[in-house]
């Protein structure tokens, strides 16, 4: 049976963490880079009870549950940017994929008679690739603009369930975005569109 109502979830978590190493170059700059980023996260936990205090007593008749579920999805980049002419930048980078979600329910109920007690639970593993190519030029001190495609993302999730397995993969495609900075004074304007 559930004996307790209380369920944590420490939500003080790493999201993101990057760091960018410059090489010293005669001319234009040249630099590497790596970051990890937890692009999704999956944690979330849910309790239901039919009356106050039913899970802590744990008896009685009465009806009660749950979902829990914890995981994310993280996404790994190395790349490099170099600088091709005074005012323009291009920069690439490789991005793999990796994560799990574990989700699972439980529900007890006690009636006159009988008491039933459920529980199930399902993990998925993600796996997967993508890249992107950038570019960033800088019109002036005041303007300056960039494009970037992203390449085809590979996942794939392997999900157990129980004694069942089963692996499905998702394609998602080709994505363009344009950007743009301007400067007035002390105030940024900044817009991006994604297709």
């Amino acid at each position: 049976a559930v004996t307790s109502n209380q369920a944590q979830l420490n939500n003080t978590r790493l999201s993101s963490i990057w760091a960018v190493f410059p090489v010293p170059v005669e001319q234009g700059g040249l630099a590497f880079g790596i970051a990890a980023n937890r692009i999704k996260s999956f944690d979330r936990i849910f309790r239901f009870e039919d009356q106050p205090g039913w899970f802590e007593s744990g008896t009685g008749i009465g009806i009660g549950g749950g979902e829990d579920d914890i995981g994310g999805l993280w996404v790994y980049s190395i790349g490099s940017g170099i600088e091709i002419s005074r005012r323009t930048s291009l920069g690439i980078s490789l991005d793999l994929y990796d994560g799990y979600d574990k989700y699972s329910y439980l529900e007890d109920e006690i009636t006159d008679s009988s008491f039933t007690s459920e529980r199930w639970e399902l993990k998925d593993n993600y796996s997967g690739y993508s890249a992107k190519v950038g570019l960033a030029y800088s019109a002036n001190a005041n303007a300056h603009f960039g494009a970037v495609i992203k390449f085809p993302t590979s996942l794939t999730v392997e999900q157990q369930e129980s004694v069942h397995y089963g692996e499905y993969k998702y394609k998602l495609p080709f994505s363009f975005g344009v950007g743009a900075l301007f400067a007035i004074r002390d105030l940024l304007i900044t817009g991006d569109i994604n297709y």
